[in-house]
């Protein structure tokens, strides 16, 4: 089984978006250079923000989901245009 993680924001999601795949395939692994994040590779915008900071009731900071949170499920096109470019590698058995 293999895990690998990325930030959706390389393929223009308007949210950086932390996401992690499983396969049983090795290909995914292709989505490594994707893994890492710099602070200049992506522009933090407060009007995309997927979750809202609060203190609750018992005076402790916390978060929960905004309005943007829901959309943001959405693989975008360009995500798509990857997975199809590797969907020959993905349905090797070799890999």
């Amino acid at each position: 089984m293999y895990k690998q993680r990325f930030w959706m924001c390389h393929f223009n999601s308007p949210s950086m978006k932390r996401t992690i795949l499983w396969s049983t395939g090795s290909a995914i692994a292709a989505l490594k250079r994707y893994a890492t994040m710099k602070k200049a590779d992506f522009t933090f915008d407060p009007k995309n923000s997927t979750t809202v900071r609060y203190t609750n009731s018992g005076g402790k900071k916390a978060y929960k989901g905004s309005s943007k949170l829901k959309a943001s499920q959405t693989y975008t096109p360009q995500f798509a245009a990857f997975t199809a470019r590797m969907l020959p590698f993905l349905t090797d058995s070799k890999f």
